[in-house]
């Protein structure tokens, strides 16, 4: 008999201590599964904010180049004689302008990664990728606008046309909500090469004289 009762009551400690594990499992397993749901709602919030402030940044940096062109055009009408002077100054300006764009954008990277240490690789690269094509769409700019000042030189009819497309081309990408590359008509070199060509071209026009 006293067999029997202490069966019984080793049955019933290991029943009241499996009903307990598995308690404990079970609110083992719902805190699990309700850490990863909040894990999942604040990484689409953090991807949502993310894309917000990509493009905030996108159009405040379309302004900025659209603000930087106008000044150009500006300073094309009233270019006399002193022109080539001007132009190296231009060239001075953009290339700053440049370096600029690059610091902030390589800031706000930096930003980015250390405020989303733990975003997903996969925004990520969707960021880094918006980045690299925000970057070539503004070197398209500034290098269609060197070739502008270049062509300003040798026909201001010209120039004139093409200041006019390019004004329409930035126009239509702000309203786009994005800065895309700006179709002109010409060359595209740099305006170092502009200015060198033309250069050599005047010190050729001089030598024949």
């Amino acid at each position: 008999m006293k067999i029997a009762e202490n069966m019984k009551d080793t049955t019933r400690e290991i029943m009241a201590s499996y009903n307990q594990r598995t308690k404990a499992v079970g609110g083992i397993v719902d805190g699990t599964r309700s850490t990863l749901n909040k894990f999942g709602r604040d990484r689409r919030k953090m991807g949502a904010d993310q894309s917000k402030a990509l493009t905030e940044f996108t159009g405040e940096l379309a302004q900025s180049i659209g603000g930087l062109l106008g000044g150009i055009r500006d300073d094309m009408k009233t270019m006399s004689r002193e022109r080539v002077a001007m132009a190296k100054d231009l060239n001075a300006r953009l290339a700053k302008e440049a370096h600029d764009i690059k610091s902030h954008t390589e800031k706000k990277l930096k930003e980015f990664s250390n405020a989303h240490g733990e975003m997903s690789d996969a925004l990520k690269k969707e960021l880094a990728k918006s980045v690299r094509d925000t970057t070539a769409s503004v070197k398209t700019i500034l290098g269609d606008a060197s070739a502008l000042i270049g062509g300003y030189r040798s026909d201001n009819k010209k120039a004139a046309g093409a200041w006019s497309s390019m004004a329409a081309s930035l126009a239509h990408a702000r309203k786009k909500g994005n800065v895309t590359s700006i179709e002109m008509g010409g060359d595209t070199s740099s305006v170092e090469e502009a200015v060198d060509k033309k250069s050599k071209k005047k010190k050729e026009n001089e030598g024949a004289e």
